[in-house]
């Protein structure tokens, strides 16, 4: 990614950078995408995580069956119902709470 970086573009393409990796590199790259996203890199991420697009706090589009979907922010447009129909499973979209460390949307598989 640094090599990328010095030729300074203006957009950054990422097909699953978090693919393979354990959970804490996992963060690692999430926290870079936001820092660079924060510096007005534009970036555009592919991922299978919900998560992670709760964690970049940032607009999506949601793609089933080859198609574009739903777009809007990650906020707004993860939604349970969509998530239960592109997966084929029970999930709830929490709030993990009103402290600024923490105040992001998760999924929580129903068991």
């Amino acid at each position: 990614m640094l090599l990328l970086l010095a030729q300074h573009p203006s957009f950054l393409i990422m097909d699953e950078p978090t693919s393979s990796l354990h959970f804490g590199n996992q963060i690692k790259i999430i926290r870079k995408v936001n820092a660079l996203k924060n510096n007005s890199l534009g970036i555009i991420m592919a991922t299978h995580s919900p998560d992670h697009a709760f964690m970049c706090d940032a607009n999506v589009a949601i793609i089933h069956e080859g198609k574009i979907w739903k777009t809007g922010h990650s906020n707004d447009t993860v939604t349970e119902d969509i998530l239960k129909e592109i997966y084929g499973v029970e999930v709830k979209v929490r709030s993990l709470g009103n402290k600024p460390e923490c105040n992001r949307l998760v999924c929580v598989l129903t068991v």
